[in-house]
């Protein structure tokens, strides 16, 4: 941290979500991202 110096915080934020695949390896549970927000980063 630096005094008098502008900073600006960017946050995408993620659920976790089960999801289905087409190839489900020993009946094992797979997941995902689904978006809440999102901020484009250039």
């Amino acid at each position: 941290f630096q005094p008098f110096t502008l900073k600006i915080l960017v946050q995408n934020l993620l659920a976790i979500k089960e999801v289905d695949t087409p190839n489900r390896f020993g009946g094992i549970d797979y997941f995902g991202f689904e978006r809440l927000t999102f901020v484009p980063i250039q």
